[in-house]
């Protein structure tokens, strides 16, 4: 097994920068710096507080973002609803936005504006256009109506299964998957790809049990699900992508809540992600499959240039700092240490 892996690049699929323009905690100045400094491309998720809807949302956002990681290369995403019309699909395109992701209504954080799920069949004229304009959707694949946390992704399925059928040219991709049914349901068909989260390959249910800091949407699951995620994650499938969904909410909002008031979803993986990956693979002798899942799939999903900067992940011990500032996330395992770490490559 080798101790040093090169990287071409680094993109995360799924990420969270917040939002200063209105009430998102303010973070953007501090989460973006550790995102660029962790990652060189990543998708930039759409439910800020205010909701970033149109072409002219995303160029503005991205100018936000641009401030704080001028360096970081963002592929910006918009918030489907039902409002969102084919010509606003055709503007988004031109404007530069990459995909779309839908929500479904009380899913997850900040998905109000997201469309209710007895709507969905609504929407296949603006998939279809969201085809013609080759533009990729991205999906929280759950159903709220169903009331256990953990059975939300299954119960999604069927209507997963309807939506893809109807339109096989769609690139869409499955995000944070988390069970072995959705793994099931997802692998056969070209074109759906899978988002997979660290927390989700790191973690089971037993571990999350009463832990403010590990409760994001979808629930982490069973020692089963974990270990079919990882079975998929090593087997080399093609349309695998790493997504960490690295939502911050301070320590504060995490951590200090009236009783019977359940956190707010979220975890934020950003410096511990690639560290996770590489343990993961490693402990699957399958650390040869590193470059593509963390670069290579999502280059040529997303059509991206190769950085010029590649970095080399290397057998060495990583300790997670901990963060004292309750305005501030704290990170995914912090204080744990990992045996991998990020370095420049010589």
């Amino acid at each position: 097994m080798s101790d040093v892996i090169l990287l071409p690049g680094r993109c995360n699929t799924h990420c969270h920068l917040r939002d200063e323009q209105a009430d998102d905690q303010e973070l953007l100045p501090h989460v973006a710096p550790i995102q660029a400094a962790n990652f060189d491309w990543c998708v930039g998720m759409p439910n800020t507080t205010k909701p970033i809807l149109t072409g002219e949302d995303a160029q503005r956002y991205l100018e936000r973002i641009n401030r704080y990681a001028p360096n970081l290369g963002i592929i910006p995403v918009n918030y489907l609803t039902v409002d969102t019309t084919r010509q606003m699909v055709r503007e988004a395109a031109r404007a530069g936005v990459k995909a779309y992701k839908l929500y479904i209504g009380g899913a997850t954080t900040n998905s109000a504006h997201g469309v209710p799920v007895t709507r969905l069949d609504e929407l296949d004229d603006r998939l279809q256009e969201m085809e013609n304009a080759g533009l990729r959707l991205c999906i929280h694949a759950e159903d709220p109506r169903e009331p256990s946390f953990r059975a939300r992704e299954t119960a999604f399925l069927p209507l997963f299964r309807r939506m893809v059928e109807k339109h096989p040219q769609l690139l869409i991709v499955f995000e944070h998957i988390s069970s072995a049914e959705a793994i099931d349901v997802c692998s056969p068909y070209p074109n759906v790809w899978m988002g997979v989260t660290p927390h989700h390959l790191w973690l089971t249910e037993d571990d999350a049990l009463g832990m403010e800091d590990y409760l994001c949407m979808p629930v982490v699951k069973t020692a089963r699900d974990r270990a079919a995620l990882r079975t998929l994650f090593g087997s080399g499938h093609p349309r695998v992508l790493i997504g960490l969904d690295d939502a911050p909410h301070t320590i504060m909002r995490k951590r200090d809540r009236r009783p019977g008031q359940k956190p707010p979803s979220g975890i934020w993986c950003t410096e511990a992600g690639l560290p996770v990956y590489a343990a993961v693979l490693a402990e699957l002798d399958a650390l040869d499959l590193l470059p593509d899942l963390i670069w290579g799939n999502a280059a040529r999903l997303y059509n991206l240039p190769s950085p010029t900067c590649p970095v080399q992940v290397v057998r060495k011990s990583l300790t997670i700092r901990v963060e004292d500032d309750p305005s501030r996330p704290q990170p995914f395992l912090a204080g744990q240490t990992l045996d991998w770490s990020i370095e420049p490559s010589p």
